[in-house]
């Protein structure tokens, strides 16, 4: 088993899945939750990713609501050693040697943009443009390997760029330290809105008309996210209200009206609900506020739970984020969708060095022998040349003595 580890970070809480795929089932092997303490490590982001633009960014089309927050060369990252030990104590029982492990995250760590009118078809051209576009509008100087995009419609794509440090990327190197190791293999960073609305679309059919609102709900925050028929449609800003601090559910309401507003979304026939609260009360006062509209909660039928205990089980929808990134990440691979992908070059050439994998323990005796061969077949053209010197040598003597 190749087990995938997916780790959200969603403010004071670091939500952990981590999956398998056997043939076409994936199976969700454990889940769990760790609330990370207040003591804070600081580090300079400046050592790992380049130092950007530190202006507002904001403002984009239907996606101007967005809290991008603002970077400092000086980053906070929590990275506490009792949070790195109850990490390793949990995932214990999985060999982390040969696992994937995938951070998934959100803003302020991510920022948005959307660029138009494009008909360029090579990525590459086209990261150009995005990324001058953005230097253009914004004043921020991205990294062509700190962003990536998807299509929205034949001409709109949605960027998502990092311009800071990523807090999960830490997590991962501090518990291959605390495991005395120098790394762990990252294949991918996430992004937990595009994650979440691509999960939601490939496995919940929607009539092409139909506007869906996809709303998730954690302990400090909640996500809305919005879909026209089986597409991204508008992503709403991050609401700093959950179910730690929730009095009323009124104050979802206002919130999705104004953001439906925003994104020029006309109606809702469609509402999904995961995260930490799918009680009845919530459904009931969605069904009371938007009546001729569908809600649901999401399902996971793609998921075997069986290693997972009852009570896990019933709770599933609350790691709804890294769950729909694993499933991102391998549908990915099989080229069902196209997902984000923002993991920076340094930690891929810091992950190449001195790497090896079977195939290269295969060829090390081949190398120590053709190493040796080579030496030996030296020393002993060295050896043959002395003795033809000393050999001519001689002649020369004698050739002299005979005069």
């Amino acid at each position: 088993m190749k087990p995938l580890v997916c780790i959200y970070c969603e403010g004071s809480d670091l939500k952990l899945s981590v999956i398998s795929r056997e043939k076409d089932k994936l199976r969700v092997h454990s889940t769990f939750t760790v609330e990370q303490t207040e003591l804070e490590l600081e580090t300079s982001a400046t050592e790992q990713l380049a130092d950007f633009s530190k202006e507002d960014i904001s403002d984009g089309l239907t996606f101007d609501s967005l809290d991008s927050g603002t970077g400092t060369a000086q980053q906070k990252v929590n990275v506490n050693a009792t949070d790195v030990e109850l990490i390793a104590a949990s995932l214990a029982e999985f060999n982390l040697n040969q696992a994937q492990f995938v951070p998934v995250v959100t803003d302020p760590n991510v920022n948005f943009h959307i660029y138009e009118n494009s008909d360029e078809k090579n990525k590459n051209k086209l990261l150009d443009k995005i990324i001058k576009d953005i230097q253009v509008t914004k004043g921020i100087s991205v990294l062509k390997d700190n962003i990536d995009y998807i299509s929205i419609d034949e001409n709109t794509y949605l960027c998502v760029f990092i311009d800071k440090e990523v807090s999960c990327v830490n997590l991962v190197n501090s518990v291959a330290g605390y495991n005395g190791k120098r790394y762990y293999k990252i294949n991918s960073i996430k992004n937990a809105e595009i994650a979440l609305a691509n999960y939601v679309s490939k496995t919940t059919k929607f009539f092409a008309e139909d506007y869906t609102l996809v709303i998730y709900i954690g302990r400090e925050y909640s996500k809305l996210i919005f879909l026209e028929g089986q597409n991204l449609s508008h992503i709403g800003a991050t609401l700093d209200i959950g179910t730690s601090n929730l009095n009323t559910y009124d104050v979802y309401f206002s919130k999705i009206l104004l953001e439906m507003e925003n994104g020029g979304i006309p109606r809702l026939d469609n509402i999904v609900l995961c995260g930490e609260d799918r009680s009845e009360n919530l459904v009931l006062s969605f069904y009371g506020t938007f009546p001729e509209a569908n809600v649901t909660e999401l399902k996971f039928d793609l998921f075997d739970l069986a290693d997972l205990e009852e009570e896990d089980q019933n709770n599933i929808s609350t790691y709804s984020v890294p769950i729909a990134a694993a499933y991102e990440f391998y549908a990915e691979k099989d080229e069902e969708l196209k997902g984000i992908n923002i993991l920076p070059r340094y930690i891929i050439e810091n992950q190449k060095f001195l790497q090896f994998g079977w195939h290269s323990f295969v060829v090390l005796p081949f190398l120590f022998i053709t190493t040796f061969l080579f030496t030996y077949l030296i020393l002993s053209n060295n050896r043959e040349m002395v003795d033809l010197d000393k050999e001519i040598q001689r002649l020369k003597d004698l050739e002299i003595q005979n005069q």
